[in-house]
């Protein structure tokens, strides 16, 4: 890593604060994951109606357990409050991490070898406008810590490598078992961090020094990662393997899709693109949906420009490895082929699937912008790193998001807004993909008396063939509480129109 004179630095680094502080005050997120869920959870153990214990999940280990510690008391009365303070605590905790995760990939550009300044500060800017950072900061959910717990580990892992330091390879296995238990599937990326040695290439003997970094790094990650999980079985009483499998089959929350490498093939993009509903556009066309009637011609302008420059800057970027840089096309394989590998066997759609490959995507990028490569190389990395900034950015500015807030607001706005007591209104809509489950915004004041909305066709597949039961359960549940159910009229259409989201044959 290169010094850079003081006062040139001083102004870099404020430059880096005040993005990052326009790209998270200036944006505003829909999308809030299984927040609400773990906040349920959490209230419920503060509450005593289930016990604490219970909030060991084996897929977010400490995740409900750090919430519940982080939530202050006095806790008030009344559950919707109390699940509101717990909401804004996930979130705090989120966004404490996106920091720390900003600055972990931003130290992690600098200190490898043969990246310039201006490449490392474009890289950068497009990683925190990224989808899958700039969409999860704002959720009050596990993924951006562990992503924060791994890039730190890469970190250190490399100048373990580098100064032949102990202290730093034992920081390094500390924090992978620290993200692993933020989020079970940073498992695999155990060997990305091992293998960031190879990035140290102005050293000799790579296959020396990754044995070295395996050997320092492995055994005291995997033995943490182990005791904080059989401490977890002990608390919860597991006592047999079934229970134990079954305690993991939770964790998966039954979910299960077809045609996975399909899903691969556009979810991976869209983890760096925001492409608003041109996802369902693409569903909507290759699983021949009869009720959207979407063409070819349709879904050329939706995203494709992206999804082909996305496919075409990373091929280039390969190749460019291939022929200069070997030691880190091999770390970029090590890291990317068993996040793709475990996204396809599990939920290939999903962009928190790709969080782990994100170190080496933006790294490759910043890489292929120093070499003295191609023009069309660079410019392509460029044009890369562009569309995500002003793509993303655009998409998700405040003004634009509150506006489609107003726009679905007034569908509900006859509604009665949810009383003082627990008594919570609640709104049945068609699927998971209903704009007005965008409305669920804790951190706006505007939002947080609406009605409470859900969905009645589940997203899993495993609940699909029983969704009658499972809204029959929600709708009393709301009326034995004092509530109201009220259904959206897009539930008594006769077919779907392609504007609400509706994917026929989508399992």
């Amino acid at each position: 890593m290169r010094r850079v004179p003081a006062a040139r630095s001083a102004a870099l680094y404020s430059f880096l604060v005040l993005y990052l502080l326009l790209v998270l005050l200036g944006t505003r997120t829909t999308f809030f994951g299984d927040t609400a869920v773990y906040a349920a959870d959490i209230a419920g153990a503060l509450q005593g109606h289930h016990s604490r214990v219970s909030l060991l999940d084996f897929g977010h280990l400490v995740w409900r357990p750090l919430g519940a510690l982080l939530t202050a008391p006095p806790y008030p009365e009344s559950t919707a409050a109390l699940r509101l303070d717990v909401t804004l605590t996930l979130i705090r905790i989120n966004l404490l991490a996106t920091v720390v995760c900003a600055a972990a990939m931003w130290w992690l550009l600098r200190l490898v070898g043969g990246i310039s300044l201006p490449a490392a500060l474009c890289a950068w800017c497009a990683f925190v406008a990224s989808q899958g950072f700039l969409v999860l900061s704002r959720a009050g959910t596990a993924w951006i810590p562990g992503i924060a717990c791994l890039i730190l580990a890469c970190c250190c892992s490399l100048l373990a490598s580098r100064r032949d330091s102990w202290p730093a390879a034992l920081a390094a296995a500390v924090l992978t078992a620290s993200s692993i238990v933020f989020w079970v599937p940073y498992v695999l990326a155990a060997l990305t961090v091992v293998s960031a040695s190879l990035l140290a290439a102005e050293r000799d003997a790579p296959g020396k020094r990754l044995l070295a970094s395996a050997v320092r790094i492995l055994p005291l990650a995997g033995g943490l990662t182990a005791a904080a999980f059989a401490a977890a079985v002990l608390a919860r009483h597991i006592a047999s393997s079934a229970q134990f499998w079954d305690w993991v089959r939770f964790a998966a929350h039954g979910e299960g899709r077809d045609r996975q490498f399909v899903r691969m093939i556009f979810g991976l993009p869209r983890s760096f693109f925001i492409m608003g509903d041109d996802g369902v556009l693409w569903k909507q066309f290759l699983f021949h949906d009869p009720y959207a009637g979407v063409s070819l011609w349709d879904i050329l302008g939706a995203s494709a420009a992206r999804i082909a420059l996305f496919y075409a800057v990373m091929a280039m970027a390969a190749w460019e490895m291939a022929r200069k840089a070997r030691w880190l096309l091999l770390w970029v394989t090590v890291a990317v082929v068993p996040t793709i590998a475990l996204a396809v066997a599990f939920e290939a759609g999903s962009v928190e699937r790709y969080l782990a490959l994100y170190p080496a995507a933006f790294l490759a990028l910043a890489w292929l912008m120093s070499r003295p490569a191609p023009a069309l190389m660079r410019a392509g990395a460029v044009l890369f790193c562009s569309v995500v900034i002003l793509g993303n950015l655009w998409a998700n500015l405040t003004p634009r998001v509150d506006a489609r807030y107003a726009a679905a607001l007034v569908r509900i706005e006859a509604i009665p807004a949810r009383s003082s007591t627990d008594a919570v209104n609640a709104v049945f809509v068609l699927n998971l993909r209903d704009e007005l489950l965008a409305l669920s915004d804790p951190t706006n004041p505007k939002l947080v008396s609406i009605p409470q909305t859900r969905y009645v066709m589940p997203p899993i597949a495993s609940e699909i063939a029983i969704w009658r039961s499972l809204f029959a359960r929600q709708a009393l549940d709301v009326w034995n509480h004092g509530g109201e159910v009220w259904i959206s009229r897009r539930l008594w259409a006769h077919r779907p129109v392609r504007e609400w989201c509706w994917v026929e044959a989508d399992d």
